[in-house]
């Protein structure tokens, strides 16, 4: 559904009414929104964080702490690399 001429009209000058009263907050609305992740840096992080976590369980079941001290690390390295746009992670995937 289109807007009007009049409902554009009336969008531009409440648009030009919030530029006057509060720049702060039209410049904060108006900046670019942050990149996206890739989705292929998305699906390496997250099966990152499967395998840590596969081997948290599996060092708890064999009370090998190594292990599970290992699988956290590669939980928190998987979800700061999933949730993290980067442009030199997995360059050639």
């Amino acid at each position: 559904m289109t807007l009007s001429d009049y409902e554009r009209q009336q969008l531009f000058l409440l648009e030009q009414q919030l530029r006057a009263d509060d720049p702060a907050l039209a410049l904060t609305l108006s900046l670019a929104p942050a990149p996206a992740v890739p989705h292929r840096t998305l699906v390496a992080g997250w099966l990152l964080v499967l395998c840590g976590a596969t081997a948290v369980l599996w060092g708890a079941y064999a009370s090998f702490v190594g292990a599970a001290v290992v699988g956290l690390l590669f939980v928190a390295a998987g979800l700061y690399w999933a949730e993290t746009p980067g442009s030199r992670k997995l360059r050639r995937m």
